[in-house]
């Protein structure tokens, strides 16, 4: 028997969670946000999970140190919570949450990110659960315009470690591995910021990506991905940037294998595309208006 799928929370659900917070005066709206984050993420994965993970060491703490520290955490958290929020009718999107409460938070994160870039870019893709097979565990299947599946895996190097290019190139080499042979392969690696600051950041990714390509020619495309924080007028904001480079020796014939679309990064904070349901400056976005009326009125 096939257990009924989890409950998912929707845009009304929010708005309700949303106006229930008490209207106390240290409740500004970026506050309320969080706390509607937190609703978001208790929801898929227990109190005593996010707890956990608030107050311990790792990828979503909440850094107590000075304002901007909590700021950045805060954000973080909220920008998980809209991943979860918008991906959630993914098919096998559960099985990455399990993996999430599993405790590999930082790696599943990677996957999220994933999705994002392809939900925001209208790429079609579902999610994969894992077979414990070799070439059979990657990430995810994205389907492209014409039909042709293309298998795709996401990787991350931990967002404290330091840049060095056997980092970048055993991500990239295990990600090459968790892929088919027989079928077109893409890479989604997503470097911690704070590498952007090495002068030799981007020379270096490129070479270690095109060095991968001199070697797999089953890999069609590395999409390196970075998701910079910067506090600005008081308020912590988030950037995502990206960069394609393409295997011009694929086995898979000539052909254009970028997914992505430049869309507003200036104004992406408030104005993310209008199929994408913010949390941050939530209740900004789609109009929300109310239940429908009671039988008999």
């Amino acid at each position: 028997m096939t257990p009924n799928p989890p409950v998912r929370v929707t845009l009304p659900m929010l708005h309700a969670a949303y106006a229930s917070f008490p209207a106390k005066a240290h409740h500004t709206p970026q506050n309320r946000c969080l706390f509607l984050a937190f609703g978001v993420l208790n929801h898929f994965f227990g109190r005593d999970w996010v707890e956990r993970h608030l107050e311990n060491p790792g990828y979503l703490q909440i850094d107590e140190t000075n304002q901007d520290t909590m700021d950045v955490a805060a954000l973080r958290v909220i920008d998980l919570a809209e991943c979860i929020y918008n991906l959630q009718h993914i098919e096998n999107f559960d099985g990455v949450v399990q993996r999430m409460k599993e405790g590999h938070v930082e790696a599943t994160a990677a996957e999220f990110d994933l999705g994002r870039m392809l939900f925001l870019n209208h790429v079609a893709f579902r999610y994969i659960k894992p077979q414990g097979v070799k070439g059979k565990d990657y990430d995810a299947e994205i389907t492209l315009p014409d039909g042709l599946v293309v298998c795709a895996d996401a990787k991350c190097a931990m967002e404290r470690s330091d840049m060095k290019e056997t980092a970048i190139s055993n991500k990239l080499e295990k990600a090459r591995q968790k892929l088919p042979s027989d079928k077109p392969g893409m890479i989604f690696a997503k470097m911690p910021a704070h590498w952007m600051d090495e002068p030799d950041f981007v020379e270096t990714t490129i070479e270690q990506a095109k060095e991968l390509f001199r070697r797999s020619q089953r890999i069609v495309s590395i999409k390196f991905y970075v998701a910079p924080t910067s506090i600005k007028d008081g308020y912590a904001t988030q950037q995502h940037a990206y960069k394609e480079l393409n295997n011009p020796k694929s086995r898979f014939g000539p052909r254009d294998w970028t997914l992505f679309r430049p869309f507003d990064q200036v104004n992406a904070g408030r104005t993310m595309p209008a199929h994408w349901q913010r949390i941050l400056f939530f209740p900004d976005g789609p109009p929300y208006i109310g239940p429908p009326p009671a039988k008999g009125n």
